[in-house]
């Protein structure tokens, strides 16, 4: 068994900063779910499609008025999630008139229609393109319409970023995740860092990781969490748009994993989260020096803590077959 100090604490830090990582993410998907934060993000990025007063005026008055449209939502003064591609095609064509949507004729029923001057000419472009072919048409329209939520969906997630590092230093000061006392504490008594780390090893098999959740397996049930934080597009549902009773749920939902997964990291990380008392909080911040060291060392975990849970996983898989593969024995010349 190669028992390596440093890979011992690469495997403690990484599981820390997954478990960490997650309760960030359950506790963003509560804010954005509470404060409206992605209709709120594709509200803008419909209005802002055209830099136009007119097309903005669509959007609100029209556009988002249309039977594709509401049938996104479940009040109608209130924007879904996200808007799917085709759903968006179709009101486009609901006011280009079906009586005028026809083969062959694109361009002269776009300018018939009463969009906006500037979309008119973005349409009447995209038709010319595919030689008024219908099909084509509807294609590329979809193409530019994604294309500017993808834009979107990166301002989204550049204000997220920004919500994840506050929150983040927020977890890491009150929790006491403070990653140069972590070490300085594990490097004082590397017998329970071994056995620490030998249980967490065992506990990896109950870690489920795939591309949208991470699903952890304890004796008390299973917490599933979202790794999704971006405005979707392409695959909206009925079920994403929230109620005010929805909303509700959702947020407590998300307290619930935070706490579930905040109580799994103090069970198995073999560090005390947190401070014991008042005497104990003093004594960690005492000094300019002390002080200093300990803003450092949340710093340096509130960043690690704003990658994802899947790089951290991965990490934490790596570290872990190092440590069980061993040592190569010596062999004969």
């Amino acid at each position: 068994m190669f028992n390596s100090t440093v890979i011992d604490l690469v495997i403690l830090l990484s599981f820390i900063y997954f478990v960490g990582s997650l309760v960030i993410s359950s506790i963003n998907e509560g804010i954005a779910s509470a404060l409206s934060l992605r209709p709120d993000a594709l509200k803008t990025a419909l209005e802002n499609l055209l830099f136009s007063p007119a097309w903005c005026d669509f959007v609100q008055t029209k556009l988002i008025t249309s039977p594709h449209i509401q049938s996104l939502m479940k009040a109608t003064d209130k924007y879904p999630s996200y808007i799917p591609a085709k759903n968006f095609v179709l009101a486009i064509i609901g006011e280009i008139g079906s009586d005028n949507y026809k083969q062959g004729r694109l361009q002269a029923a776009i300018m018939r229609s009463g969009l906006p001057p500037e979309f008119q000419k973005v349409l009447s472009d995209i038709a010319a393109s595919v030689s008024n072919d219908i099909n084509d048409f509807e294609k590329s329209l979809e193409a530019f319409y994604n294309n500017a939520m993808d834009r979107a969906g990166g301002v989204y997630k550049r204000k997220i970023r920004m919500i994840t590092w506050i929150i983040a230093f927020i977890l890491a000061f009150f929790l006491n995740l403070d990653t140069i006392k972590i070490v300085k504490d594990q490097l004082a008594d590397t017998k329970k860092l071994d056995q620490t780390v030998g249980n967490l090893a065992a506990q990896i098999s109950n870690i489920k990781v795939d591309s949208g959740t991470v699903s952890i397996t304890t004796k008390d049930g299973v917490i599933s969490v979202s790794r999704e934080q971006a405005v979707k597009t392409a695959a909206a549902t009925i079920k994403n748009t929230n109620t005010p009773k929805d909303t509700s749920n959702n947020l407590n939902r998300n307290i619930k994993q935070a706490k579930d997964l905040t109580l799994f990291l103090q069970q198995n990380s073999g560090y005390n989260l947190g401070y014991t008392g008042r005497d104990d909080f003093n004594r960690q911040w005492h000094g300019f020096s002390a002080i200093l060291l300990k803003l450092l060392g949340i710093i340096i975990t509130s960043f690690a803590l704003q990658l994802s849970s899947g790089f951290w996983f991965d990490l934490l898989n790596k570290a872990v077959n190092i440590r069980s593969s061993g040592k190569k024995p010596d062999t004969d010349k």
